[in-house]
């Protein structure tokens, strides 16, 4: 359980730095989604917009923090 403490505190300027790089809408669905534990459907609701494209955003986020991580983008 330590390391798994010291791999995230290590981590964790890594991926704010990337979600700040994210597009507003992507990085507000993944904010939601990950760090307020939202359901699809109540992203939708902040976001104004259908369940299929909070969960696309969602995913498209996921996508293009993994590029932003990675060094890719």
């Amino acid at each position: 359980a330590a390391t798994e403490v010291d791999s995230q505190s290590l981590l964790r300027p890594q991926v704010d730095e990337a979600l700040n790089q994210l597009p507003p809408a992507y990085r507000d669905a993944i904010a939601l989604r990950f760090y307020c534990h939202r359901s699809y459907a109540e992203i939708a609701v902040s976001l104004g917009v259908n369940e299929a494209a909070a969960k696309k955003r969602v995913s498209r986020g996921i996508d293009k923090l993994r590029s932003l991580l990675r060094g890719k983008a």
